[in-house]
């Protein structure tokens, strides 16, 4: 939007989103989750293939995803036996909890909406602000936020991968 009040000739400044550090914080927990995924699923096509794909390249691992997946109302059978119902929770948690959650987390894995294409989501900086280390699509703000290699970021799925095999054998999440 800064261009485009450029171009009409008034002033703009691009604010970006916070995280409320007394919230997300930093915090000591054991380790348990592999890769955490949290928010909103069913209105990305492209989040939920990602997320079903990323399962399924890593049987192995504790993946937990949260966030409104499939509305169980739309269809209650295919909701109850739903594939992978132990990972994809299918619910929404409270901020404290994600923060607590993000504390227990190797990788908070972040894959934004389409309609973000240079800047961030709320869940860019929670994680941060919690401390987590992050693996996120490819975005020019968050390269230049970013620019030292704090977190991984990923132009593809092949890249993603790398990303995550790469920060659970070097063990990212101390840094």
């Amino acid at each position: 939007d800064v261009e485009y009040f450029a171009k009409q000739g008034k002033k703009a400044y691009f604010l970006p989103l916070a995280c409320d550090t007394t919230v997300y914080y930093p915090q000591k927990a054991e380790k348990d989750i592999d890769i955490l995924f949290v928010g909103t699923i069913y209105t990305s096509q492209k989040r939920i293939q990602m997320l079903e794909r990323l399962v399924e390249h890593y049987p192995q691992l504790n993946i937990r995803i949260y966030g409104e997946y499939k509305p169980y109302f739309k269809n209650p059978i295919t909701w109850l036996f739903r594939k992978h119902r132990n990972t994809f929770l299918n619910y929404n948690i409270p901020p404290q909890e994600v923060n607590d959650l993000y504390a227990r987390t190797k990788i908070a894995l972040n894959i934004h909406h389409k309609q973000t294409f240079n800047g961030a989501n709320q869940r860019f900086f929670e994680a941060s602000g919690a401390g987590a280390y992050q693996i996120c699509d490819a975005d020019p703000f968050i390269r230049s936020v970013f620019a030292n290699g704090e977190i991984g970021i990923y132009e593809n799925e092949k890249q993603m991968y790398a990303l995550i095999d790469y920060a659970l054998t070097h063990d990212m999440s101390e840094n």
